[in-house]
């Protein structure tokens, strides 16, 4: 039986401490070889990093554990720490032994005692002078106890503390390994035609393609390690300028050598008209110009003005020797190309733009073109000789300005209005009137004219190709693939590996990364947003108009009172039966709805989801957890009950919800923010659903990272996370200890995807690229 607990007892002594500061900084990116070809394989690179838990969580985080080791040879039983509306569980402690952590909420506390079991007798003891407060103070405390039933009746307590010490840091050792298996060779960013006609230039945030303009074949590619963004020739088509980060480098079109790098020179530049020269401009409006043979600094013609909050500039030089430049505003600055003197009387105007204009002078002539660069199909013509705007081109088209060309005879300009639209419209420019349409294209990198300008190299049709098209009448020449992307969504059943870019479903063969078949079944204006765990078959669509519909390729229904703001999430049933934004469930047959969240305490409306395996619950949170998550009844819509959040001073952000396929847990991944230093802490929120417990919060090793993605082990074990950064890092849940970080993504990962054996593991991101890695012997010694 229990002792009562009024009798008058001394704990000398509760259990040892211990605090795991986890999560350290994002790690230095890799530099991963790269192909051509849509699928390459490359040898896993497992390097090492060490970390340290102090170099995570803040001395404010909530992240604490607590552990007790044994001293005594008396074994302890059904161990509990209780606090107010808390109860640490232990289980069984063997005499001689160390406890398992288990996490526990800093705090301010009016009790705390301990409940066990100690040679069959059951005992119920508070914390003599308890001070309110748990000894959690930003330290790693072990406090080695020993245990004695016999005091019980002389002292009033079996409990006596024997040391207690300050921990060093636990290093925390992480593989890090690299895709094995890579689809794709990335989104294009940017795209040139040599002013020859001869070469074609393809930028991707893995570095450039070099191609013959004329067949499409390739003749090089070079690797970049950071991003590679806008690729100009230079006038002689000898050289190729490429931003890369916040360099320029300037590489040899023969092989793709670098000749020379800018540093620190900005995010955008051009050539002088004889090519000896470049011109940059930097975000902080800093213009500089450059001898393009040796990389030296020839003159700064504008300062920087970061101090003085300025955003950019955007620079070019015309064929009349002037340098131009266009920022936030109407205004376009001038400067004197052979002396850098700032022409004062030059008050031409362009687009009224609220962030910083683009600008582009014809390659002859005397126009220039300075375009709204928030996506306003907003144009205007600027006569630089007589020193005014003669056209505004303003064609109401619905979409945004991707990409203007200026054609050789610098008097015609080809402008992309946008995927949905599928619109290029060709320019007079000295007319402002539209010459001629091409209908069914769009461009991600750009647009590039042949010398004769019959030509239009850059028109992508919805299936991502490259094409060189016929101006007249925008008929296809010849196409490129390999730079489609991949996709934004993905699924890996025993049916095979599957993505979609929106418009085509594409199946793969996960060993060779070839693809085995493609099916248009998206538009521009109808897109396919995903599909059940089952594979692809039935879809949900979102239209231009940002209304959904679900169904096959030959049906749909559109969701009955479907919210009038725009849901953030979708959640299927694992059969596909259902379909749930964080309000709603619909019948994924019919698009009829089952059942609306009914929850009377509502403030915040959800904005995440998660469907439980059996098609019975949902899980529901709000991104700013504003309001606690909820798990509520798919048929009903009531809530059953909410879900404990427990982090402390730091806020959360809830970013994607996953529930674990044996049903039992539910996870939620992105970021614990630091009101102090406004810095993320990569964050997995562990609960159990059966009870709404709170179960795990894990950091480590994701220190200034934000989880976007997540998805679990087919046998629940593991849990796999991807950032809004490159990386991802796979877990242990049951030991709630990262395995492994994987790198080879250059952009945010959007979806994860585990094959059926749980052997491998698929990812898409922003990049354009899918990575598959093989985890067999990292999983193996789990």
């Amino acid at each position: 039986m229990k002792n009562n607990t009024n009798k008058a007892l001394i704990i000398s002594a509760i259990l040892s401490f211990t605090i795991f500061l986890s999560a350290c900084q994002p790690l230095t990116a890799t530099t991963e070889a790269t192909s051509t070809m849509q699928g390459t394989t490359s040898s896993p690179s497992i390097p090492t990093i060490t970390t340290t838990p102090d170099e995570g969580l803040s001395n404010i985080s909530p992240v604490q554990k607590l552990r007790i080791i044994n001293q005594s040879d008396i074994a302890l039983h059904n161990l509990v720490v209780v606090f107010p509306e808390e109860r640490i569980e232990f289980g069984d402690l063997a005499g001689g032994a160390t406890s398992e952590y288990r996490y526990i909420p800093q705090g301010v506390y009016p009790y705390a005692a301990y409940e066990v079991e100690v040679e069959g007798q059951s005992y119920e003891q508070p914390v003599v002078d308890w001070t309110g407060e748990t000894p959690m103070q930003g330290e790693n405390f072990t406090y080695t106890i020993d245990v004695d039933p016999t005091r019980w009746q002389t002292e009033g307590q079996i409990i006596q503390l024997v040391e207690v010490s300050t921990d060093p840091p636990v290093e925390v050792s992480l593989p890090v390994l690299n895709p094995t298996l890579r689809i794709g060779m990335g989104s294009p960013t940017s795209l040139a035609v040599s002013p020859d006609g001869q070469w074609l230039a393809v930028s991707t945030r893995f570095g450039v393609y070099f191609y013959h303009a004329d067949t499409f074949a390739e003749s090089w590619f070079a690797a970049f390690p950071e991003r590679a963004g806008q690729v100009i020739f230079d006038p002689q088509s000898e050289r190729l300028g490429v931003i890369s980060g916040n360099d320029i480098v300037i590489l040899d079109v023969e092989n793709g050598k670098l000749l020379t790098r800018l540093m620190s020179a900005g995010n955008t530049f051009a050539w002088s008209p004889d090519g000896k020269r470049l011109v940059s401009g930097s975000g902080c409006e800093q213009v500089i110009v450059w001898d393009s043979h040796s990389g030296t600094a020839l003159k700064e013609i504008r300062g920087g003005l970061c101090s003085e909050g300025y955003s950019g500039i955007k620079v070019t030089w015309a064929a009349d020797g002037r340098i131009y430049g266009a920022s936030i505003g109407k205004k376009i600055l001038a400067w004197e190309g052979d002396t850098y003197v700032q022409v004062e009387d030059f008050s031409a105007e362009g687009v009224n733009d609220t962030w910083i204009s683009s600008i582009l002078a014809a390659p002859v002539g005397n126009l220039l073109v300075q375009y709204d660069s928030m996506g306003l199909p907003s144009l205007a013509i600027v006569d630089m000789i007589q020193n005014r705007q003669i056209h505004l081109l303003d064609q109401q088209v619905g979409g945004p300005i991707t990409a203007p060309a200026w054609a050789p005879d610098g008097l015609h300009l080809a402008v992309a209005y946008g995927m949905n639209t599928g619109l290029i419209l060709i320019w007079n420019a000295q007319t402002g009137q539209v010459e001629q349409t091409i209908e069914g294209y769009y461009t991600a990198a750009g647009l590039g004219w042949s010398p004769d300008g019959k030509t239009l190299f850059g028109p992508q049709t919805p299936d991502g190709k490259i094409n060189a098209v016929e101006v007249s009448d925008g008929s296809v020449l010849r196409s490129m693939d390999g730079h489609a992307p991949v996709g934004n969504f993905l699924t890996w059943t025993r049916d095979g590996l599957s993505t979609t870019n929106g418009t085509a479903v594409t199946w793969w063969d996960p060993n060779s990364g070839a693809g085995l078949r493609q099916e248009m079944v998206g538009t521009p204006q109808k897109w396919v947003y995903s599909w059940p765990p089952t594979g692809p078959g039935n879809y949900i669509f979102t239209s231009s108009d940002q209304t959904h519909q679900v169904g096959s390729v030959s049906s749909t229904f559109p969701l009955e009172n479907e919210p009038s703001q725009y849901p953030f999430d979708f959640a299927w049933s694992w059969d596909g039966s259902l379909l749930a934004d964080p309000t709603h469930v619909w019948d994924a047959s019919t698009g009829k709805q089952v059942s609306q969240l009914q929850d009377p305490a509502q403030q915040h409306v959800p904005d995440k989801v998660a469907c439980s395996p059996d098609g019975k619950r949902l899980a529901s949170a709000d991104s700013l957890n504003m309001q606690s998550p909820v798990i509520w009844d798919a048929q009903t819509g009531k809530v059953l009950f909410r879900l404990e959040v427990e982090t402390g001073l730091l806020n959360p952000l809830w970013l994607r919800l996953a529930w674990s396929p044996d049903g039992k847990k539910l996870a939620a991944v992105g970021a614990l923010m630091h009101p102090d230093t406004r810095s993320d802490e990569g964050m997995i929120l562990i609960w159990d659903v059966e009870t709404g417990k709170q179960e795990q919060l894990l950091t480590t090793v994701m220190k200034g990272y934000r989880l976007w993605t997540a998805a679990w082990s087919p046998d629940s074990r593991f849990l796999a996370v991807g950032s809004t950064g490159r990386e991802l890092f796979v877990w242990n849940i049951e030991k709630g200890i990262p395995l492994a970080q994987l790198k080879g993504h250059k952009d945010i990962i959007d979806q994860l995807a585990w094959s059926p054996d749980g052997r491998h593991l698929a990812s898409v991101a922003r990049d354009g690229t899918l990575n598959i890695w093989e985890l067999t012997e990292l999983l193996s010694f789990q």
